[in-house]
């Protein structure tokens, strides 16, 4: 992550690498906590003025993602104080790990990074889903009720989603979403859970096992039972994913990993062959970390273009490990 506070990230973005480096620090200690930027500017001794540029700076390095409250309303959730999360779960348990937490023993900690974990991985999945929505967590203070993700479309349907570090869900669990759901209404709730039950629980409300967020297939369940005033029992139980490194498995069995970067040529070309060359350190970091080769394919480099192009491309995309795509303006204009 640090990579990305260099000043030749975006050149015209002047920045101090140890002040931001502070910042960003101090909110990855805090996964899901309500950014107070006065408390924030306090503790570390800096400016509020300040500790807001490099808050928006790390925002749009993609570095953290902020969720607004939307028990205030779609009209004020900007000026409340919304959730910080970072976007990468690594550095969050690196960053509590140098503070002197071992996020192992403490159920606390560990729920806050599960709980930026799913984040993520519904802030990626917004990036390709047809149905384009806006991301919120929703508290009522004077309650004390919370939901930790909302999902927002067009027509105003809300989607709930709590993240619980429990193999089961217990009755108390659903007091955020339906406190949610008497405070404007609910289209759908889930309780993510680390369990393999898959079950509807109440009223739109159904328990999901954190699997789901990462095999698709589980969540068809959900989308093909309707709901109703006094909602079955059904439960579903995912069956083992496939392909999961056990610890009786030996490592050289299998193939290398491989990165396949998804760039526009004339960005690369633009910022001196700062794409490619952020790709390279970043495969240089992980043999470091793995002590395992790390393969780069890059469409210009690894392909040997001619009459079956797309099908090699897609074959190299297929077989690689991690897709890196360098999200830019020009990128997504070719979306």
């Amino acid at each position: 992550m640090l990579a990305l506070l260099s000043d030749r990230v975006l050149p015209e973005e002047k920045l101090d690498v140890g002040i931001a480096g502070t910042v960003l620090d101090s909110i990855l200690r805090i996964p899901g906590g309500q950014l107070n930027k006065t408390g924030l500017a306090a503790e570390l001794g800096i400016d509020q003025r300040t500790v807001s540029r490099y808050l928006g700076i790390l925002d749009r390095r993609f570095l953290l993602t902020f969720l607004p409250n939307l028990r205030t309303g779609l009209t004020r959730t900007s000026k409340t104080m919304p959730k910080v999360h970072s976007s990468d779960s690594s550095a969050t348990c690196e960053a509590i790990s140098r503070a002197g937490h071992d996020i192992a023993s403490s159920p606390e900690a560990l729920g806050q990074v599960l709980e930026s974990w799913v984040v993520q991985q519904l802030t990626a999945a917004r990036g390709w889903a047809h149905l384009k929505t806006r991301i919120f967590y929703w508290r009522d203070n004077k309650t004390q009720r919370e939901v930790d993700v909302v999902l927002v479309d067009g027509a105003g349907r809300r989607v709930g989603i709590e993240v619980k570090l429990a193999t089961s869900v217990s009755p108390s669990d659903l007091k955020g979403l339906k406190a949610l759901q008497e405070h404007g209404g609910l289209h759908r709730g889930f309780i993510a859970h680390t369990g393999t039950r898959f079950e509807q629980i109440a009223d739109k409300i159904w328990a999901l096992p954190i699997a789901a967020f990462i095999q698709p297939s589980a969540w068809g369940a959900a989308l093909a039972s309707p709901s109703s005033p006094t909602p079955t029992r059904k439960v579903i139980t995912l069956p083992p994913e496939k392909n999961v490194i056990t610890t009786d498995e030996h490592p050289a069995s299998m193939s290398n990993p491989s990165v396949f970067l998804s760039y526009v040529h004339d960005d690369d070309d633009y910022f001196d062959g700062l794409l490619i060359a952020f790709t390279k350190k970043v495969i240089q970091a992980c043999r470091s970390e793995l002590s395992t080769p790390v393969e780069l394919i890059t469409d210009n480099i690894s392909l040997a273009w001619g009459e079956n192009w797309r099908e090699k491309l897609q074959k190299e995309v297929g077989r690689t490990t991690f897709l890196m795509a360098m999200v830019t303006p020009s990128g997504v204009a070719l979306r």
